[in-house]
């Protein structure tokens, strides 16, 4: 499906990522320990575990229904009559 204007080719974007995993293994080629991403690991499920908990606590918060005190209006709210038939 072609969404709009192609902007960079895929095979251009291949290249660059091949380019970059070369310069990041030439670069770290004589390191003595191996190069781990740990850190960007971490730092992106902490990112989505939070993001993930919002989600689920907006989307399960139990309403409270109950109506606000009195001193959160400005004016008095209007009493409220329940309909004939219905117990009070």
């Amino acid at each position: 499906m072609k969404l709009g204007r192609e902007l960079i080719s895929a095979d251009a974007i291949q290249q660059r990522v091949r380019e970059l995993a070369a310069d990041i293994s030439r670069d770290y080629a004589s390191a003595p320990e191996p190069l781990i991403l740990l850190p960007v690991l971490l730092v992106i499920s902490a990112f989505l575990a939070a993001q993930s908990s919002t989600y689920w606590t907006l989307a399960f918060r139990r309403l409270e229904l109950d109506r606000p005190p009195v001193y959160a209006y400005a004016y008095p709210p209007p009493q409220v009559q329940p309909p004939p038939g219905l117990p009070s």
